[in-house]
């Protein structure tokens, strides 16, 4: 039994006991559907570019740090072995998420409802078996917000080496945690609600920097090539994505469904508005310039999917603790986050039969096709050119098949 101050009801202690036995089989009934997925799913076009690089480890790439590639290189030998790692963190992030709830003073239900609609999210039920980059980047940000809701609620200095650390681990991943907390530190200093934690703030730069000087570094002396391929993503996200007006429905869409998108939005006004969250609405307000810096950059409808948790979890946290809280409320919302889980995983599991249509229109899902016609024919073609032909493709994730 952990004993926390509730935000809402500050002035008492209230017992909130983790809910186990019910995480416990959210835990397992995603790692199942997972294990399952990483069986059956061909190779994916990033998996094919990690093993690449695998073959060439080094502190950094162009467009990534050092750990993923590292981790192709564990698990080369089978789609199983390579995945394993991949659903690990994906089922780490249902236990994170419930504790998201449990830190703002949600009981077993908000618990429970938290961890189903991260569990049910078409982004971890299609891709959280890939070993792919957002795969670690979200669970590592689900941890991130909970170190940063514990400190707002006890004001404890010391959780600031545990954020540092794992911006450390994050920017072997990706630099997108840089986002983040610029983001999260324009809005401390811009609130002035609270005093500005100027050495935690330090800390958290210390160690972060020291995190990430192997990819800076490799970065610095390759010229920065992370740097040029900004506007490459964006372009792709125009071509195949439906571009910069298309980034915020896919970003529900994606990443919540049906009652996950509107949990998640209400979380996020929980956040901002309710006076019980006030030590938490830098957090929303981070939320929202997040998003605000991804949609202006034209970043992918993915890259905001680690903030989704912090949200449900306030969402579930206010719905059951909410004085007249209807019981349908909490059927309803947990129950229409299953129903879209399911829909979801059954499109998933259909797809490269009859109603492969069906997962075929977005950007993600064309990384996800069967690559070898394309190979066979790009073999054929390079075979009949001069040994010294370098072939040039039309999109970054094309090289590695």
């Amino acid at each position: 039994m952990v004993i926390i101050r509730s935000p809402l009801e500050p002035r008492v202690a209230v017992a909130r006991p983790f809910a186990w036995p019910a995480i416990s089989v959210v835990a397992l009934c995603t790692a199942l559907a997972l294990l399952v997925e990483a069986r059956r799913q061909s190779l994916h076009g990033d998996e094919l570019y990690f093993l690449s690089a695998a073959q060439h480890l080094s502190w950094g790439y162009a467009d990534q740090g050092a750990l993923v590639p590292f981790l192709a290189w564990l698990g080369d030998g089978s789609p199983l072995a390579l995945r394993i790692p991949a659903v690990l963190a994906t089922v780490a992030g249902v236990l994170l998420t419930a504790l998201l709830a449990q830190e703002f003073g949600g009981g077993r239900w908000a618990q429970t409802a938290a961890a189903a609609a991260y569990a049910a999210s078409p982004r971890v039920l299609d891709t959280g078996s890939l070993l792919l980059t957002q795969t670690f980047d979200i669970p590592l940000w689900i941890a991130t917000t909970l170190l940063l809701v514990r400190w707002a609620r006890t004001g404890s200095d010391r959780l600031w080496w545990g954020m540092g650390l794992l911006a450390g681990v994050a920017f072997t991943v990706k630099p997108l945690i840089a986002v983040f907390w610029m983001c999260c530190a324009a809005v401390l200093l811009a609130t002035r609600r609270r005093r500005v934690p100027w050495a935690g703030l330090g800390k958290l730069a210390a160690l972060a920097g020291a995190g990430a000087s192997p990819y800076l570094i490799w970065q610095g002396f390759h010229g920065f090539p992370q740097l040029t391929l900004v506007p490459v993503v964006a372009q792709e996200t125009g071509e195949f994505a439906g571009g910069k007006v298309a980034v915020l429905p896919l970003t529900l869409a994606s990443n919540g469904a049906l009652a996950g998108a509107a949990l998640a939005v209400y979380g996020c006004w929980t956040l901002l508005r309710d006076s019980r969250f006030a030590p938490y609405r830098f957090l929303g307000w981070t939320c929202v310039a997040v998003a605000a810096v991804m949609l202006v950059a034209g970043g992918r409808y993915y890259y905001c999917a680690g903030l989704f948790p912090v949200c449900w979890a306030a969402a579930t946290a206010r719905i059951s603790t909410t004085v007249g809280s209807h019981w349908w409320r909490r059927i309803a919302s947990v129950g229409v986050s299953a129903f879209s889980g399911a829909v979801v995983l059954v499109i998933s599991l259909l797809a490269g039969g009859p109603f492969s249509w069906a997962t075929g229109a977005t950007l993600e899902s064309r990384s996800e096709q069967d690559w070898s016609t394309f190979t066979d024919a790009v073999a054929t073609a390079y075979n009949r050119l001069p040994a010294t032909t370098t072939i040039i493709t039309d999109h970054h994730g094309r090289p590695a098949p």
